[in-house]
């Protein structure tokens, strides 16, 4: 009973007004942050497709220089700088998946 009594003493005219209006329909209905939310979604698949572009321009640019180099004789860009750049996109697109996927473990939600 003494920490009933303890809550009622920290309630103050503010607190309790906060309160109130949280447990009032139109607030408690969250529908305030929907608009936040589908910011972020959205944002999150402006995020995705601007990598994937990114990852694919690198690879065409590693590619085209490979082609020119080959074209000139000379071995400033090779095979192995092509398969490098894969490589480096697998181990950036594995790290996003990896952090997904525990991110989703631990109770999070990707939406």
């Amino acid at each position: 009973m003494t920490t009933f009594k303890n809550l009622l003493n920290t309630l103050t005219p503010a607190r309790l007004y906060a309160l109130l209006v949280m447990t009032l329909p139109l607030y408690a209905s969250a529908t305030w942050y929907d608009p936040i939310v589908n910011f972020a979604r959205e944002f999150q698949t402006a995020l995705i497709i601007i990598g994937g572009v990114m990852a694919i321009g690198s690879l065409v640019y590693v590619g085209m220089c490979w082609i020119i180099a080959r074209m000139a004789g000379t071995s400033e860009t090779t095979a192995m700088d092509y398969v490098k750049q894969i490589a480096v996109i697998g181990t950036v697109g594995g790290a996003i998946a990896a952090a997904t996927w525990a991110y989703q473990i631990w109770g999070g939600k990707i939406s």
